[in-house]
C-alpha cells in the first residue's frame, strides 16, 4: 500500500500521463523513489520540464491523504497497472491509464461491449441502445458506456435489465457525477458492475477529458458498438480508438440524410460490422456457447491436461490472453501453464505473441 501511495501521488500532478509516469518508473526503479528524487534528477527524465517539477512540488503528503480519502468515501478502491487484479484487455493498450478509481464489484473477466453514441439521440436511437444493450446483457456480456446523456444513458439502464454487468467509465472524477441527473443510474451500476475514472478524486468534467476517457471504454471492450452520432461525434473517436487497439468496430445503420447515421453509415463503409440485431455482435466475436446461449456460469478449474487445453482453447476464442491471465482463470500455476502450453504449441493450436499473450492459430 506504500508503494500505490505514491502511484496515487504522481496521478496527482499534471502533466504526467502514461507515457511520463512509465518513463519515471523506468529511471528511478518505483514511485516511491521517483517523487522522493529531487527536481535535478526529474530532469533526467524525457519531457519532465520545468512546469511538471513545479506540479509535482505543489502536491504535498496532505494531498494525497486527502485524494485516499475521498476515494475512500466515495466507496472506491485504487487499482494500479501493478495489480494482478488491474483488468487485463486494458492493461495491454498502448497508454493504458496507470491508476484507475473502481466503484463497484466489476469482473473484469466477463467480455465486455462498448455502446456509444450521441448525447441527443432520436427515440429510435435511444430504443435500440437500450434493447440491444439489454440482450448483450442478457448473454452475461458486460455493456461499458460513459455514462453521458443519451445513448450512454440508454445503454447503462438496458444493461441494468439484463443478467450481466454495466461500467460507466467516468471524464470525472470517481466522486463526481457528470451529468449531475445521472446519479441514480451512477448509483445503481456500483451495485451490478461499477464506476471507473482514471481522474483524481475531485476533478471536474471538462472537455479535455472526455477523449482520454474514450480510450479506456474502447480499453476495456471486445468491441465498440456505435449508436447515432454525427460526423463530430466523441463516439467516433471511441471507434477511432478501438481500431487502433484492434478491437471490433460495430455500427447501426441508419436512414440517408439523417444526421445522426452520418456517423455509423460512415464506420460502415469504411469496415465496421453492420448491426440489425445482437446475433451480428455474437457472431463477429466467436463468444463460447455460454455467452452465446445463456448469462455465463463460472467453472470449475479444470485439472486434466486435456480438460485444461479445452479451457484455454475456449478462452482464446474470446481473445488474445496472457499467461499470467490463463493461470488466474484456471487456478493453475504459470509453470503447469507453460507445459500445456507448449504441447498445444506443437500441436499448432496456439500461438506465443510478443509479451507473453497467448492467440488462437
Amino acid at each position: 500500500m506504500h508503494e500505490k501511495r505514491y502511484w496515487i501521488a504522481w496521478n496527482l500532478v499534471r502533466g504526467v500521463g502514461p507515457k511520463r509516469f512509465a518513463a519515471l518508473l523506468a529511471h528511478f526503479g518505483g514511485a516511491e523513489a521517483a517523487w522522493h528524487a529531487s527536481p535535478k534528477h526529474w530532469r533526467n527524465v524525457a519531457g519532465f520540464s520545468e512546469a511538471v517539477s513545479k506540479s509535482r512540488l505543489e502536491i504535498t503528503e496532505a494531498d494525497i491523504d486527502l485524494a485516499i480519502l475521498h476515494a475512500e468515501a466515495a466507496g472506491a478502491v485504487v487499482v494500479t497497472l501493478a495489480d494482478p487484479d488491474y483488468p487485463s484487455l486494458l492493461r495491454y493498450i498502448y497508454d493504458a491509464p496507470p491508476v484507475l478509481y473502481v466503484s463497484g464489484q466489476p469482473n473484469f473477466m466477463e467480455p465486455s461491449i462498448a455502446v456509444v453514441g450521441t448525447r441527443t439521440p432520436s427515440p429510435l436511437g435511444r430504443n435500440i441502445a437500450r434493447r440491444l444493450a439489454a440482450e448483450l446483457s442478457e448473454h452475461g456480456i458486460t455493456v461499458v458506456s460513459g455514462l453521458a446523456r443519451g445513448i450512454d444513458t440508454a445503454a447503462h439502464q438496458g444493461a441494468l435489465s439484463g443478467k450481466g454487468q454495466t461500467i460507466a467509465v467516468l471524464g470525472a472524477g470517481i466522486d463526481v457525477v457528470y451529468p449531475a441527473e445521472n446519479w441514480q443510474l451512477s448509483a445503481k451500476i456500483t451495485e451490478h458492475g461499477a464506476n471507473v475514472t482514471e481522474f483524481p478524486p475531485g476533478t471536474a468534467p471538462c472537455g479535455g477529458n472526455f477523449p482520454a476517457r474514450n480510450r479506456i471504454i474502447s480499453g476495456l471492450s471486445l468491441g465498440v458498438l456505435v449508436v447515432e452520432a454525427g460526423f463530430d461525434s466523441g463516439s467516433l473517436i471511441t471507434a477511432e480508438y478501438a481500431a487502433d487497439q484492434g478491437r471490433e468496430v460495430f455500427a447501426i445503420p441508419g436512414a440517408l440524410g439523417n444526421s445522426l447515421s452520418k456517423g455509423p453509415n460512415m464506420l460502415i463503409k469504411q469496415g465496421a460490422k453492420l448491426v440489425e440485431d445482437v446475433d451480428d455482435i455474437l457472431e463477429e466475436l466467436q463468444l463460447p456457447d455460454r455467452y452465446r446461449n445463456k448469462a455465463s456460469n463460472t467453472a470449475s478449474p479444470p485439472t486434466s491436461g486435456r480438460t485444461l487445453e479445452a479451457r484455454i482453447k475456449e478462452l482464446l476464442t474470446i481473445r488474445p490472453v496472457h499467461i499470467d491471465e490463463i493461470a488466474r482463470l484456471t487456478g493453475l500455476d504459470v509453470a503447469r501453464i507453460s507445459a500445456v502450453l507448449l504441447d498445444m504449441e506443437m500441436d499448432g493450436v496456439i500461438l506465443r505473441m510478443p509479451g507473453d499473450l497467448i492467440a488462437k492459430a
